[in-house]
């Protein structure tokens, strides 16, 4: 689950980009990995997203996104090491009244304390507003 929040630094403005170009995201997820060493993780994430705008697709939301992580918990562990990830992404409203949903396609790396688990990573997401 992630909380993204609009530019409240100001970069946006300070490179005279449009209106919510840059978003960053706060939030937790569950990690279910590893090629020889099956592990299941939490992770905290860290990141920034940058929106490229609705002409690239059709009409669908081409986006950036990337940070870093740190696993707080970990299956037979109590904590990890930094990691991160970078994804490409679209978001597009699929017609079920749900909102907008996003696919990721990307590169990742979540590291537990003795173990790690790293490469190409598939994230499927649905935008809940409050």
């Amino acid at each position: 689950m992630d909380f993204v929040l609009n530019d409240f630094i100001g970069v946006e403005s300070m490179l005279n980009l449009p209106k919510d170009t840059i978003q960053y995201r706060l939030g937790a997820g569950f990690y279910q990995g590893g090629s020889s060493n099956l592990f299941k993780a939490i992770p905290l994430y860290a990141g920034g997203i940058i929106n490229f705008g609705k002409g690239w697709l059709g009409g669908a939301e081409v986006y950036a996104t990337g940070g870093i992580n740190q696993v707080v918990y970990c299956e037979g562990y109590s904590s990890g090491r930094v990691g991160g990830d970078a994804y490409i992404g679209v978001r597009t409203d699929l017609g079920f009244g749900m909102g907008k949903t996003g696919f990721e396609l990307g590169y990742s790396i979540v590291r537990a304390e003795k173990t790690s688990a790293k490469g190409a990573a598939f994230s499927l997401s649905q935008e809940v507003t409050f």
